[in-house]
């Protein structure tokens, strides 16, 4: 903790992982997890937003050490950041079937940024919006869709694909409950 470059080595000892009780592996919903370290770390905690919720057209922040490219077969040395935009209801269905608005259900889609994406490796880690003193945890990245009718050589960062987030705004009971924590502690 405390760098961005990534050190296989430098892992942590986790005490316990709590996966939503109603985590589908199928649409991935509630894709969401709490995971107790065994040991304190010292860093200085996001906050999730407690609101607006996250809307169309609204540019977030992910980052995290995923591939750089969808054929790479190494995550990225260092910790990468990437700008993406949340795209409409009925264009995100185009790709994902069963998203139900950005703001409206527990999950957030982006898309129209060819060359811009989260990748595998991803999975897990913050997507942000940023604020006047810092940046507000909005969402988590899950996974990337697209319509199975269409051949595709690429999954990472092309047009037919859309990033699918899970909104964390809709899990905070569940977050204070599986930490035992008060939700002004971090929201």
């Amino acid at each position: 903790m405390g760098t961005n470059d990534f050190d296989i080595d430098s892992s942590r000892p986790v005490d316990e992982i709590t996966i939503h009780s109603q985590y589908n592996t199928v649409n991935q919903s509630n894709d969401i997890a709490v995971i107790r370290l065994s040991n304190r770390v010292n860093f200085k905690a996001i906050k999730i937003a407690k609101y607006p919720y996250v809307s169309d057209g609204e540019t977030l922040r992910a980052i995290g050490w995923g591939l750089e490219k969808h054929n790479a077969t190494t995550p990225a040395s260092n910790l990468k950041e990437v700008d993406l935009t949340t795209i409409s209801r009925d264009r995100c269905r185009k790709g994902f079937s069963s998203f139900q608005g950005n703001g409206v259900g527990a999950q957030i889609c982006t898309g129209d940024t060819p060359g811009k994406d989260t990748c595998s490796g991803d999975s897990g880690g913050p997507l942000m919006r940023k604020a006047d003193n810092g940046w507000l945890l909005v969402g988590v990245t899950s996974f990337g869709a697209w319509d199975n009718s269409i051949q595709l050589e690429a999954t990472c960062g092309v047009e037919e694909v859309v990033g699918v987030y899970t909104n964390v705004m809709k899990y905070v009971s569940f977050i204070s409950t599986a930490t035992g924590l008060n939700r002004s502690i971090f929201t």
